[in-house]
């Protein structure tokens, strides 16, 4: 199996006299995800980041503080074929709202707003740019890993026992659906909707 993941960068970043890790996202099989779908020989597996623990390890910062919720789209092509997937159709609704992703730039500018060295916000960008979900064509045997960054709700009353808690509400379930083409058969693959919960974080 090859992979499509582009790993340009150290671990390793550095804040003036101080050093953080960021930790790689896996590139694993599609289906090895509990939030997946195989339909012929192509697999969808879905990891939306809920955890702010998990958000701060591989972004370095915690998005989900931010108002950010990263969503990792695997993409795995088992058959013959060669596969398109492109994030024009990946698609994320609340009920009949579309929920668009937020621009690369938003994020990029979110991750380096608290750095003071100018090199680490390069790599930042660089590291953010790499892992981002793009147009990608999957030969036979590929897997491709990305990231699309959706806005999340916060409250805007603390609750009554001072805590900052994460609380999620079963109305607010978000359905992403993926289409992933296959080229050489020219037809077009539906994957899901994928059942979401959007987390909502109490403003300090």
């Amino acid at each position: 199996m090859r992979t499509l993941s582009i790993l340009l960068l150290p671990c390793c970043f550095l804040l003036g006299c101080s050093s953080y890790q960021v930790v790689r996202i896996p590139v694993r099989d599609a289906e090895l995800y509990p939030v997946s779908q195989t339909v012929g020989e192509i697999s969808v597996g879905i990891d939306a980041i809920e955890n702010r623990e998990r958000a701060a390890r591989y972004f370095g910062i915690d998005l989900l503080e931010r108002g950010i919720m990263p969503v990792v789209i695997t993409v795995s092509n088992h058959g013959k074929s060669r596969a398109e997937v492109n994030p024009a159709d990946i698609l994320l609704r609340q009920g009949n709202v579309v929920i668009d992703p937020l621009p690369l730039e938003h994020i990029i500018n979110k991750v380096n707003d608290w750095r003071t060295s100018e090199a680490t916000a390069t790599q930042a960008r660089h590291y953010l740019r790499n892992l981002s979900f793009q147009d990608r064509i999957l030969m036979a045997g590929d897997t491709y890993r990305g990231v699309l960054f959706f806005p999340i709700g916060h409250q805007p009353d603390p609750p009554a026992n001072g805590f900052a808690v994460l609380d999620v509400f079963a109305g607010h379930l978000l359905k992403l659906t993926v289409v992933v083409t296959a080229l050489d058969e020219q037809s077009r693959h539906r994957f899901g909707p994928f059942t979401l919960t959007q987390p909502y974080f109490w403003m300090d």
